[in-house]
């Protein structure tokens, strides 16, 4: 759930770390959860202007990946349990997204099949 205490408080942070639980289209259910969309984390990043945006922390229901929100930039990767990464190598994160997507491409298809079957587009 976006804090604006956080985005004042972390105002110019070198990294923010933000959990991004659930996919976009599930704010409902992230204010119920007490969670965050992958979008409302990045943007939360975005509005205080950290130099990297780390998200971690998603939801069970993405057997190996997270569905990749049109928010992704060069500013924004993702972590998973037990990584670690130097601040140096923070720029090369992002860079690994195009590997992911075409490594778990079978299941970002199948977890975009779902969603539409829900009716929670991809925007």
């Amino acid at each position: 759930m976006p804090c604006e205490a956080l985005v004042q408080m972390g105002k110019d942070a070198n990294l923010l770390i933000h959990e991004a639980t659930l996919e976009d289209g599930l704010e409902e259910e992230a204010v119920e959860k007490t969670h965050s969309t992958t979008s409302q984390a990045i943007n939360v990043g975005m509005r205080m202007n950290a130099k990297f945006i780390m998200l971690n922390h998603f939801s069970q229901r993405y057997a190996k990946i997270p569905l990749f929100s049109p928010d992704f930039n060069e500013k924004v990767g993702i972590a998973f349990d037990h990584m670690k990464v130097c601040f140096e190598d923070f720029p090369t994160v992002p860079k690994l997204i195009p590997s992911l997507k075409a490594l778990f491409a079978d299941d970002i298809e199948e977890m975009v099949e779902r969603k539409e079957r829900r009716g929670l587009w991809l925007v």
